[in-house]
């Protein structure tokens, strides 16, 4: 995986979300959180990170998956309920432009401090997109997470 250029939201945190990232929780143990891009511009199969669609994958259409993290062939982790996934044809510019498309389009001119929650329909109509995101008191809002919704 290459280094991804940054945008006015993403950040290198975000981008390595949407691939999926290995944490340690307070208890030692791993988790798993994100996995929401198999493209190449975010996911390297030697991440030991492991996803395995439910059902068929529709070129062009996000899907379900379940995600685990495998160290030498063992189940480390799996990330919690299914993972949403952004369709396997889009790449790291395709993901960015649409989200950040529909912040500058679905962010009210003031918001409070917490967390903001916005949802759009990706250009080509066929599905939303949900973005999560927090607003600090000083304004500044960060990018969250986001993935695809499913019908």
């Amino acid at each position: 995986m290459e280094k991804l250029p940054t945008t006015k939201y993403f950040q290198t945190k975000n981008l390595n979300h949407l691939a999926g990232e290995v944490k340690t929780a307070k208890n030692g143990k791993p988790i798993l959180t994100g996995a929401h891009s198999q493209h190449p511009d975010f996911y390297a199969k030697e991440s030991g990170i492991v996803y395995e669609s439910e059902g068929k994958v529709v070129e062009g259409m996000p899907y379900k998956a379940t995600v685990r993290y495998k160290v030498e062939g063992k189940i480390v982790t799996t990330k919690g309920p299914l993972s949403t996934v952004f369709p396997d044809n889009w790449n790291a510019e395709k993901i960015t432009s649409e989200v950040e498309r529909i912040i500058e389009m679905k962010k009210p001119a003031h918001v409070e401090p917490g967390k903001l929650t916005l949802q759009g329909t990706e250009t080509g109509g066929k599905f939303d997109i949900e973005v999560e995101m927090n607003v600090k008191a000083n304004g500044k809002v960060t990018l969250v997470t986001t993935y695809p919704l499913l019908k």
